[in-house]
């Protein structure tokens, strides 16, 4: 990845969420942000929509991951049976679009993220924790585990499965001095 240097210009990707009639300018919202900015309308640009091709390359890794077998980066049997309530790829693709499909493995793996408060398990020991922090990048967790010990996990996500159940630690750490 190249290094960015002062002066660089950047592309942020942000969600116009209003508009001032009076002066022109939009109110933009970084995806996933709550700060709003403002940006003039010289200045704002709509990002070009997807190609065809695009649509085409989405739509075949879709078709791959219900497909391929889990080894070549496909979904589980059980996993598609979460997914989509049947595991038999015929009834899959028949009983769907290619958008529905989209959607219902979007809020699945939507539900699959690892977050603040989550109890997790480690899946080669069975040892469970709780997951106090995430970095900003998402990859590096920090866990307090059932025995005391804690800090920054480094294996894959895979090797940590979620047990669904969830402490609210954000209002624990408020009450302590810590920010929401």
């Amino acid at each position: 990845m190249e290094e960015i240097k002062i002066g660089d210009k950047a592309l942020v990707e942000m969600n116009v969420v209003g508009w001032d009639k009076i002066t022109g300018d939009y109110q933009m919202r970084p995806k996933e942000d709550t700060r709003t900015f403002l940006a003039s309308k010289e200045i704002v640009h709509p990002l070009p929509a997807k190609t065809y091709g695009d649509g085409l390359r989405e739509a075949w890794e879709l078709a791959k991951k219900i497909v391929f077998y889990e080894k070549r980066g496909g979904f589980s049997t059980s996993q598609l049976e979460e997914i989509f309530g049947t595991s038999d790829f015929d009834d899959i693709i028949d009983s769907h679009t290619a958008q529905e499909a989209a959607t219902k493995i979007a809020e699945w793996e939507k539900k699959q993220e690892i977050r603040v408060g989550d109890v997790v398990e480690f899946v080669e020991t069975g040892i469970r924790g709780l997951v106090t922090r995430a970095d900003d990048d998402g990859e590096d967790l920090y866990i307090v585990w059932e025995d005391g010990k804690n800090g920054r996990f480094y294996k894959s996500r895979e090797s940590l499965k979620k047990t669904g159940r969830a402490i609210d630690i954000v209002e624990l750490l408020a009450q302590i001095g810590g920010t929401k």
